[in-house]
């Protein structure tokens, strides 16, 4: 076994020693009529003062994010839409 195999076998020992032992942190799923006073209550919980809104051309089209950019508003966050994404792009073969 040369050097070199030996350090990335101790290089992929290290990664999976962090993996098992650094916290992975599971999304948080709203639905429902309170799903976004239910958010809101949590982004006022963590005490963000700025959030991400990432959304595609079509639905900034449709204005259809503005709801959730008034209700963040309301709430004294500031938010920054980006749009320049593209809706559901396929995956090349």
């Amino acid at each position: 076994m040369t050097f070199t195999h030996r350090l990335y076998r101790l290089y992929h020992f290290g990664l999976r020693l962090a993996a098992a032992l650094l916290p992975i942190r599971t999304p948080h799923v709203y639905a429902g009529q309170q799903a976004l006073s239910q958010w809101l209550c949590e982004v006022k919980k963590q005490n963000l003062r700025t959030l991400l809104v990432v959304s595609d051309p079509g639905i900034v089209a449709l204005d259809l994010q503005q709801p959730i950019i008034a209700a963040l508003h309301q709430q004294g966050v500031n938010t920054v839409l980006y749009s320049d994404v593209e809706a559901n792009p396929g995956i090349p073969c």
